[in-house]
């Protein structure tokens, strides 16, 4: 079951961090490559269970008392050990620039991906937002605003001198409209048109087309290729399917033109990384 909560704004160091959603949930399904807008910033707390959370440099294992964060547009994929899934405090939200960007947050903010272990401070903060997402009492926006302020000035504190790295962009005031393109892509590769997620943001085609540009880098059908081609990554490392129903489950009418986009893509052909999941896995046990 998931828990969340919404608009639980707050500033700090020279930023205005829109918080589109806090959330107690558990992972249950392999979460796809993906990332976010580059303004915008992810933390995920681990409470419990195990899995592993791998980036284009590599994957890491996760256990209760993790956390990761990831920033300007960082790809991520997460999943759960079979069993034992996980359940995590995960916080989604849009900074702006407001004033001097002070050097803790300034440099969290600019950091694209960071690991680390909860200390006693921080495992305290997710616990009581944890317990305040649970019973939802009058005011809990206020409580966790605090809280989520809280969590990055103790994750700030564990990172320490990584460096300011480059400011942001631009600036959103609308999170909730780049939660939903990227919601849209993650899990609706195989059917999402433009025209369709225009009408859900409410913006014209060419609106839309111009926001992808901009924020992401990508046109919708970039963004949509690469949501198919990593879900595509994903199942042919399971290795549960074939090559021809991966290319169907993933939109693709062809299975000579789904072989050539993942070959283009990734630089082997889907055959080989499928052959090389399975011997890898066959080692492991």
């Amino acid at each position: 079951m998931t828990r969340e909560c919404t608009d639980c704004n707050f500033t700090w160091g020279g930023f205005f961090v829109e918080v589109v959603r806090i959330s107690d949930e558990y992972i249950r399904a392999p979460i796809p490559m993906h990332s976010h807008a580059a303004d915008s910033l992810e933390l995920h707390c681990i409470l419990s269970g195990s899995g592993k959370v791998a980036t284009e440099a590599g994957e890491h294992p996760l256990t209760a008392g993790d956390f990761f964060l990831t920033a300007g547009g960082a790809a991520h994929e997460q999943s759960s050990d079979e069993g034992n899934p996980v359940r995590e405090l995960c916080l989604y939200a849009f900074f702006r620039k407001t004033g001097k960007a002070q050097p803790p947050a300034k440099a969290l903010f600019s950091s694209p991906f960071y690991l680390g272990k909860a200390d006693e401070a921080l495992l305290a903060a997710q616990s009581r937002a944890a317990e305040e997402l649970s019973r939802l009492l009058p005011d809990c926006e206020d409580s966790l605003s605090c809280l989520a302020k809280f969590m990055l000035v103790c994750i700030a504190r564990l990172e320490r001198a990584r460096g300011e790295g480059l400011p942001p962009k631009g600036a959103f005031s609308q999170g909730d409209i780049f939660l939903r393109i990227e919601e849209a892509f993650l899990y609706e590769y195989r059917t999402l048109t433009l025209t369709a997620l225009a009408e859900r943001v409410g913006m014209s085609a060419r609106q839309l087309q111009r926001l992808l540009s901009a924020h992401y880098g990508k046109t919708f059908r970039e963004k949509k290729a690469e949501a198919r081609m990593r879900v595509a990554n994903l199942l042919l490392g399971e290795g549960e399917l074939s090559v021809s129903r991966i290319a169907e489950e993933t939109g693709y009418n062809s299975l000579e033109h789904f072989c050539a986009e993942y070959k283009k893509r990734f630089g082997r052909t889907a055959s080989e990384h499928k052959k090389q999941s399975k011997l890898s896995s066959i080692r492991k046990k």
